[in-house]
């Protein structure tokens, strides 16, 4: 398998504790600020701190280009946490005939050698055509137990169990067993922009209620970890699509905080579990949709690939999620799509996030 390194990371460049804390507490954080989260980081997060120093190190030196797919053991390795800059696990699912979308998020960052733990949960009602987003910042009780896994922060909690996992929040109550093997994809990412880690698990059962509603469809899970900032170092469009065909794809592309794209890679999940590259890949935005912070997100796309053509659109224009505990604001929301795959038609489902560069100021006068 070719190979490349991974340079520079960012946890050994002069502005890592000011990126870190811009992240965390959004714009300009006060000196008292910094400091009174640090305190309680490192107060309530000792025995997880002491953990994680066990745990595997951030992958250094050998990079796979290419995906695949991971037996139990690799699946297993890979799921602990890591030592690193960033990392975070996470759940998503569009369920079309509920109405409903869902994604939740734990992050992991460090900050001042202890782990600094954000949660995020938003679910879509498409029926009432409204969502609700909640994020935690609250660090009493918040770590990660591995093995098994299990993330936990003030009553969001993803629990690996024998066949798949538990996700329970206040308004998620969900089982999630796994349909495919796990993937290892290749880094996302470039060593200008940072690099994340990446596995998947693209096609779980999902059963049980959101906001009290029973549901019963398909879940896709997440695994980054690694040296690139959202928001900072990296902005992306990212799609999870599961086909009716029974594949699955993973897209996305990475750009710098200029706008250029850096990287442009997808993967496909054949319905036997066997990944492959998404060869010849290209993303085209077709319409843009501007939020009331004046940011811009592409939510109509046409997608081509070697025996790939489809065409994605958002049914719900407003998914914009501005986060207080990050300080990032990204877009993420179900997604449609239609075409062909190997010649043959296919519909498809699924989730988007597109993190949009902030729009210039406007000078004062």
């Amino acid at each position: 398998m070719s190979s490349n390194r991974l340079r520079s990371p960012l946890r050994y460049r002069l502005p890592l504790t000011l990126l870190s804390a811009g992240l965390l507490l959004g714009c300009a954080p006060t000196q008292a600020q910094i400091q009174a989260v640090s305190a309680q980081a490192l107060a309530t997060q000792a025995p997880a701190a002491q953990a994680l120093a066990s745990q595997p190190p951030l992958p250094r030196g050998e990079v796979q280009l290419v995906p695949v797919h991971q037996s139990a053991e690799q699946f297993q390795h890979d799921l602990a946490p890591h030592t690193g800059q960033m990392e975070w696990w996470y759940l998503s699912s569009s369920l079309p005939e509920s109405g409903l979308a869902l994604h939740w998020a734990l992050f992991k960052v460090e900050l001042f050698g202890a782990p600094l733990y954000l949660s995020h949960v938003a679910v879509t009602d498409l029926k009432t055509d409204r969502i609700k987003f909640t994020e935690t910042l609250n660090q009493a009780g918040a770590g990660v137990r591995f093995p098994p896994l299990s993330v936990t922060q003030d009553g969001n909690t993803l629990t690996q169990v024998a066949d798949g996992f538990t996700l329970k929040t206040p308004d998620l109550d969900l089982r999630l067993k796994p349909l495919k093997a796990a993937v290892r994809h290749p880094a996302s990412g470039t060593p200008a922009s940072g690099q994340l880690e990446y596995q998947s698990v693209t096609r779980m059962n999902l059963a049980g209620t959101v906001s009290g509603q029973t549901v019963d469809g398909l879940g896709w899970f997440d695994h980054q970890w690694g040296d690139q900032l959202p928001g900072q170092s990296a902005f992306w469009d990212w799609m999870g699509l599961q086909l009716s065909d029974g594949s699955d794809l993973m897209l996305y592309r990475v750009r710098d905080a200029s706008g250029t794209v850096l990287q442009t890679y997808g993967t496909r999940v054949a319905p036997d579990g066997q990944p492959s590259t998404l060869n010849g890949l290209t993303m085209e935005p077709l319409r843009r949709w501007q939020s009331a912070q004046g940011r811009e997100y592409p939510l109509d796309w046409k997608l081509g690939a070697a025996d790939l053509n489809l065409n994605v659109t958002a049914p719900r224009n407003e998914q914009e999620l501005v986060s207080r505990t990050t300080g990032v604001t990204y877009w993420e929301g179900p997604l449609l799509a239609s075409g062909t795959v190997g010649g043959q038609a296919v519909t498809a489902s699924g989730m988007g996030e597109f993190l949009s560069v902030p729009p210039p100021k406007t000078p004062e006068r």
